[in-house]
């Protein structure tokens, strides 16, 4: 037998490993509870096990029966350690003792002489969302008086990332068996463990700069149609952004951060994108995945130019081109790869319009492509659509794309001697 175990029948079918540890707390520490259930029909059993730090909370359980839970009543016996299989099911029985589930580091950090300020802090997981702090120190204080109690929140929405971290004003809550209970909390089973340094500062720390956090930010600070995204792959690409973030919308820029005193140049970027309704679609498909990692999204602030360095941004100016020279069928295509074909142009352009005509330039002498091209589309009304207003990416190079100045075939080959 094992003394410190109770095995229960006959339970409800509704009962939950919850109720078990409510219940049977009155009679002492209880340091796991299990509901049994068949994996081909889940409420078949009826049946659980409960194990308490002392063998006298046992007995004061066996001394008090009859037992009723839910108004049903319950039958309790005292556990056996072995393994038995009744009817296909496997029913195991916790022949853990005592001793065993403490560390070393536990069992050597008895005396409040021993334990330092972050030896007296544990961490809990599994919060409930709608979990306060105020409700996880009233729960904790039972074990002894709480010093501090802290629950993690998201930076960008203000809402709970389900851990936190509880301290003690001293060494009496481990001398209580903090750590070796079993906890629930609003029905959910929580999970306890002494703090690390590096998790409670990782959790606290690890944040955006403080100028570019959304509770940081006013209404009138905000870019509508820009979002910051960081946590990404060191390889991370601009390509890969715009790649990745165009089926949200029409993009009209992208660039990773550069500033290397603030975060990482590969570990952040900036997408701009020409309708404001984009932006929210993209924050209502969160999570979002790049290169298997998950990324971190949250609203753009407008910055001064001089605040924020690109990784690669291009400005093009047309201040000196005159309308009345321009062929506004035409675009001008620069920074091709020079593998880069007529094909894979028309197919690109095609999507906003009819093309009628693609002309890459090459070397006359070589035949090489010289890295730009003249797109033809059979109406100018193709740039109502904001062609000309977003960035592009072909073959993972950032295209430059305005309206062409061409003239003629005659006229431009004179020019480029061709």
């Amino acid at each position: 037998l094992n003394p410190n175990c109770i095995f229960i029948n006959r339970l409800p079918d509704v009962t939950k490993d919850c109720d078990l540890h409510e219940y049977f707390s009155q009679f002492g520490l209880i340091t796991d509870v299990k509901v049994l259930r068949n994996t081909r029909d889940p409420e078949s059993l009826g049946c659980a096990f409960v194990t308490f730090l002392e063998t006298d909370s046992v007995r004061r359980v066996l001394e008090t029966q009859p037992h009723l839970l839910a108004e049903n009543q319950i039958i309790v016996r005292v556990a056996r350690r072995k393994k038995t299989e009744a009817d296909g099911t496997r029913i195991s029985v916790s022949d853990k003792e005592d001793d065993d589930s403490l560390s070393d580091e536990d069992k050597s950090n008895g005396d409040a002489s021993v334990l330092s300020s972050d030896q007296l802090t544990i961490f809990v997981g599994f919060l409930k969302p709608e979990v306060t702090e105020s409700e996880l120190k009233a729960y904790f204080s039972e074990f002894g008086r709480v010093s501090m109690a802290q629950i993690v929140h998201d930076w960008i929405t203000g809402k709970s990332r389900g851990f936190g971290f509880v301290k003690f004003a001293d060494s009496t809550a481990f001398k209580r068996g903090v750590l070796k209970a079993c906890h629930f909390l609003n029905g959910s089973r929580l999970s306890v463990k002494r703090s690390m340094d590096r998790a409670q500062s990782r959790a606290t720390c690890d944040r955006p700069p403080r100028e570019l956090r959304p509770e940081r930010l006013r209404e009138e600070d905000v870019n509508p149609k820009g979002i910051f995204v960081s946590n990404l792959p060191e390889v991370t690409k601009d390509c890969n952004l715009y790649e990745y973030f165009s089926k949200f919308g029409l993009i009209t820029d992208v660039f990773l951060l550069k500033d290397t005193k603030r975060l990482d140049s590969r570990r952040c970027g900036m997408v701009f994108f020409r309708e404001a309704d984009s932006v929210k679609k993209v924050f209502a498909a969160q999570p979002h995945l790049i290169n298997a990692t998950q990324v971190t999204i949250m609203p753009a602030r407008k910055k001064n130019s001089n605040d924020i360095k690109p990784h690669t941004k291009m400005k093009m100016s047309h201040g000196g081109t005159s309308t009345s020279t321009l062929n506004t069928a035409t675009i001008f295509v620069g920074r091709l790869k020079p593998t880069t074909t007529e094909d894979d142009l028309e197919r690109y352009f095609s999507k906003f319009g009819t093309v009628l005509d693609v002309e890459v330039i090459t070397d006359r002498s070589t035949g090489r492509s010289r890295g730009f091209a003249f797109v033809t589309f059979a109406d100018e009304k193709v740039f109502e659509g904001g062609m000309l207003e977003v960035c592009h990416f072909l073959h993972g190079s950032r295209l430059t794309v305005q309206p062409s100045e061409r003239k003629s075939d005659k006229v431009f080959k004179s020019v480029f001697n061709l």
